[in-house]
């Protein structure tokens, strides 16, 4: 008896919530989701301040001291591994501090590129960011949306209701 009656109050608590969520004549809400950094990134002026710290000089001579690092610090862990059973304590002793060393160079190296692109994409940020609210609220009023999520936030959502490519055209025009 308990349950029917919690059952019973159940179902009229919804049936009131449905009334009054979806009075007469209204409609349930647009629902849109949004990837703003995939949007941002997709964009003309991001593309161009890409391909330019690509382009960059100095930004590629510290792609490529990294890469070169990189490798180095696996060939000597390769070796280490091959010959480090033959190696006397004061030999594994060296091949370790190289190892140290290249790995702290490694990271340096990482560090730096890691300013640099932090450092571009700050630029793309303060030129994207202002026209994205406006845009943002433009595309919700044309298309009627109500509730507006992160595209990472859903697990899943028909192609139609992400408006991240469409946000991407629009920044592009507003230039």
């Amino acid at each position: 008896m308990k349950k029917l009656l919690q059952l019973s109050l159940f179902s009229l608590s919804i049936t009131l919530f449905s009334t009054l969520l979806f009075a007469e004549g209204e409609k349930p809400g647009t629902i849109a989701i949004v990837d703003i950094d995939k949007a941002v990134m997709a964009t003309e002026f991001a593309k161009k301040e890409s391909d330019s710290l690509n382009a960059n000089p100095e930004y590629k001579t510290l792609v490529n001291k990294f890469e070169t690092l990189k490798a180095d610090l696996l060939d000597l862990e390769k070796k280490g591994k091959t010959n480090g059973m033959t190696w006397s304590a004061e030999q594994r002793a060296e091949h370790r501090n190289k190892m140290e060393y290249k790995s702290a160079d490694m990271r340096l190296a990482g560090q730096k590129i890691e300013a640099v692109q932090a450092k571009a994409m700050k630029k793309i940020s303060d030129k994207v960011s202002p026209q994205i609210e406006k845009t943002l609220r433009v595309i919700i009023e044309e298309r009627n949306i109500d509730l507006l999520l992160d595209a990472k936030a859903a697990r899943f959502a028909e192609p139609g209701v992400n408006i991240t490519k469409l946000l991407t055209e629009r920044l592009n025009k507003s230039k």
